[in-house]
């Protein structure tokens, strides 16, 4: 496999590191052989999101691995207190001196919304993986190709902001 570069593209889908990808395909004797690729099958090499949804999906199995070390850990704190919620709640840090305290205890609290905005990322990251992104689409109905240009990578990047900024809310 080459290196290819996967800081990403802006706008056309993941154009840069697939065509990277494409001009290492496109050089073994194998695709050469067999006459590849045809004028389709160059498009399709270079046309999606695979790069950008193959990072996300690794990003969504490292979320869930720290979710569950942050269930852990919690459990582990709280069993130390013997289950005792009340350090964690913000009227007793606010009378108590103790930064780091107030600051665990945030972060504890702070753990259900990075779970949730996790799982929330997972649903709809699959949803991108399992729809179809071939440009131009036929119509089954009417033969017709319909150019929709759908594999632009800007809301898979807006959309990947929000776990990052729970994971840094829980200063991960």
């Amino acid at each position: 496999m080459p290196e290819i570069d996967a800081s990403g593209s802006v706008g056309a889908s993941d154009l840069a590191p697939l065509a990277q990808l494409a001009v290492w395909l496109l050089s073994l004797d194998a695709a050469k052989e067999h006459g590849l690729p045809s004028a389709k099958e160059t498009l399709r090499l270079i046309s999606h999101n695979a790069v950008t949804l193959s990072l996300g999906a690794v990003a969504i199995v490292d979320l869930k691995q720290l979710t569950a070390l942050y269930d852990l850990t919690a459990a582990a704190t709280l069993e130390e207190f013997r289950g005792n919620v009340g350090s964690l709640s913000e009227a007793v840090n606010r009378v108590h001196h103790r930064k780091g305290q107030r600051e665990c205890a945030a972060t504890i609290r702070a753990h259900g919304a990075f779970t949730e905005i996790v799982e929330r990322f997972e649903e709809m990251w699959n949803g991108e993986l399992n729809t179809v992104n071939d440009n131009p689409i036929i119509d089954i109905d009417t033969g017709m190709p319909n150019s929709h240009a759908n594999m632009n990578t800007t809301w898979l990047t807006v959309l990947s902001d929000k776990p990052a900024q729970a994971s840094e809310a829980l200063g991960a």
